[in-house]
């Protein structure tokens, strides 16, 4: 009998893991061996487990992360391989409008991450690699996601408060839901040197054909050449190619993509 409902064990410990993953965007082995009160080798074969099945990730400093197949959102059936084919010719039209670097951007957990950029042309510029993964209220596409989230559903997140972050500006979940109301009015997120000192970004949702916010559109400009105007004609432009973007992904066709 003990055989027979230890696999059962293994799978809600897996779960498990699933939800901590979600719900914190990392985990060391020591944490997860902590919330599941097992010893560290258990959680590190399970951990290893969700990342041999990409449900996990390993990060430079050897915590897991929430991996593609857990990223994703499952409502969309659009991997970031797929939404990258899909949205690539018209991030790039976008960059050659705005003149600067541009990414697109995945929520994971509390975090986001890029799965794709174009670097400006102009010699002061911000490298679309200068930073992959950050808290999402530190980076105007984590916002720009967080926005189309419900406030229950940002607090719900962000149960064990908001992660540290070097250039941080938000600093409690009262002021990232203020500020997420200014983003849902204007349409747009900015980051003011938040994700990193002397970058400040623009992000905008781009939207699943169920209506919900799948990844963002975002650019990185060099604080020098950030200004009210500039800032005003590059939201709109972005704006203008979330749209785009959004349609596209309403109208793709998933056997051209898998065939491709």
């Amino acid at each position: 009998m003990r055989n027979s409902e230890a696999p059962l064990s293994s799978v809600d410990r897996a779960l498990r893991l699933i939800l901590l993953l979600r719900e914190r965007g990392s985990l060391s082995v020591t944490e997860a061996a902590a919330e599941l009160d097992v010893t560290p080798p258990t959680a590190y074969r399970l951990l290893t487990s969700l990342k041999n099945q990409q449900f996990a990730a390993q990060d430079p400093n050897r915590r897991y992360r929430p991996g593609p197949n857990l990223a994703s959102d499952s409502r969309t059936l659009l991997s970031p391989r797929v939404l990258r084919k899909l949205l690539r010719p018209l991030l790039a039209a976008t960059q050659a409008q705005v003149h600067e670097t541009v990414n697109l951007w995945i929520l994971e957990g509390i975090y986001v991450r890029n799965f794709d950029g174009i670097d400006s042309p102009q010699e002061l510029s911000v490298r679309a690699s200068a930073y992959d993964r950050v808290p999402a209220y530190c980076s105007a596409a984590g916002k720009a996601l967080l926005a189309a989230l419900t406030n229950q559903e940002v607090e719900q997140m962000h149960v064990h408060g908001l992660p540290k972050w070097r250039s941080e500006r938000v600093t409690s979940i009262a002021a990232l839901k203020r500020h997420l109301h200014t983003v849902r009015q204007h349409g747009y997120a900015t980051n003011i040197e938040e994700a990193m000192q002397g970058v400040c970004g623009i992000g905008v949702a781009v939207h699943s054909p169920d209506g919900s916010a799948i990844v963002a559109l975002s650019g990185a400009i060099p604080s020098a050449r950030f200004s009210q105007s500039r800032r005003k004609e590059i939201a709109d432009i972005m704006i203008e190619s979330a749209q785009a973007m959004s349609a596209k992904l309403a109208g793709h066709d998933p056997g051209e993509i898998a065939a491709g």
